[in-house]
């Protein structure tokens, strides 16, 4: 039995539409949410979800008690994979006012993470009034350049 590359890639689309789905809602889990792993993701496959905790989240024991927490850094991780995956998914082209809404975060902080994978902003205003931003990774990929701050020098005397 034959797989066509056209039904593969259809597969590959709807899995990584999937994985934002569940990333997403990972982003979105108020702290004392966390260990009801079952419960935030209740039709997805345990290696799916174990892998998820793993990689964007950390435990340890408080009071004899195991509590699963994320972290800044870990958070901003997540962030990225997220961004990163919907770059993928719309052809390094990706249009991310109501991105900011579904994910719960400002749409500055978007901008600012795209800036720093590298992608260049577009602002678009609509025939409605309403401003339009667009994250477009474009190749080769140039990243921002690196500010090196000089000390001020002390003269010996």
């Amino acid at each position: 039995a034959a797989v066509s590359t056209q039904s593969t890639g259809a597969h590959l689309y709807l899995s990584k539409l999937l994985y934002i789905s569940y990333l997403v809602t990972m982003l979105k889990l108020p702290q004392k949410q966390l260990k009801n792993r079952k419960g935030n993701f209740p039709h997805t496959p345990t290696v799916v979800t174990d892998n998820i905790y793993k990689k964007f989240t950390s435990q340890g024991q408080v009071d004899g008690q195991v509590r699963t927490s994320i972290s800044d850094k870990q958070r901003n991780k997540l962030l990225c994979h997220t961004l990163a995956l919907t770059l993928l998914v719309d052809n390094f082209c990706v249009p991310f006012t109501s991105l900011c809404k579904d994910m719960g975060v400002k749409q500055r902080v978007l901008g600012d993470t795209y800036r720093s994978m590298g992608c260049v902003i577009n602002k678009l205003k609509g025939t409605d009034g309403n401003v339009n931003y667009n994250a477009i990774l474009k190749l080769p990929l140039k990243l921002p350049d690196v500010v090196i701050r000089k000390g001020r020098t002390k003269s010996r005397q």
